[in-house]
């Protein structure tokens, strides 16, 4: 029984991503919409598939990833089959990997507390958490629950003693864009 999932498109494919409970995360591609699908990999996670989307190899060529809580992977189309990309095993969380996107040539991947900055062609990651440049004060800082991009900013909901909405600028540096009165809150989508 598949729960969970996410879709990516592809090239000229549908891809999809869910959890497999018996079997892992499952990844499966269609070429014409649905009618027929095919099974690329399983990759053996002890969670779902937290975040799906398309980002680079170390020579730039364009491939699906996904996210689970214990790295990034690489789906290689050719081979049909995961590499493990990013690997998160040491600062794993119930919410890493949690809407795993490209932005601005980067691989921004959630991590526990933080956010990890990956980038293709140096295979480099960097720490661009909430401690970084003016940083957050520490109340907010928690778990990435969702993210998505507009342009030159990167927004994430945090899941913190007061769950808030922040901005992460192209220059790196953290705003405060909302915060929830109360605490224990928590926001799953942008």
């Amino acid at each position: 029984v598949a729960d969970g999932g996410f879709l990516l498109s592809f090239g000229a494919e549908l891809w999809v991503c869910g959890w497999d409970r018996g079997g892992g995360v499952i990844v499966d591609k269609t070429s014409d919409w649905g009618e027929t699908w095919t099974r690329v990999c399983v990759i053996g996670s002890k969670a779902g598939p937290t975040g799906f989307c398309s980002y680079y190899d170390e020579d730039g060529n364009s491939y699906p990833f996904v996210a689970t809580v214990e790295g990034a992977w690489l789906i290689d189309t050719t081979l049909n089959l995961p590499f493990k990309y990013v690997d998160l095993t040491q600062v794993s969380g119930t919410y890493t990997g949690s809407k795993m996107l490209n932005w601005n040539g980067y691989l921004m991947v959630p991590s526990q507390g933080g956010l990890v900055r990956h980038y293709y062609a140096t295979g480099t990651n960097v720490d661009v958490g909430f401690n970084k440049d003016d940083g957050l004060p520490s109340s907010y800082v928690g778990e990435i629950t969702a993210m998505t991009a507009i342009l030159d900013k990167l927004y994430v909901a945090v899941k913190g003693t007061y769950a808030g909405i922040f901005c992460l600028t192209a220059n790196m540096g953290w705003h405060t864009v909302w915060l929830d009165t109360a605490t224990g809150g928590t926001i799953t989508h942008l």
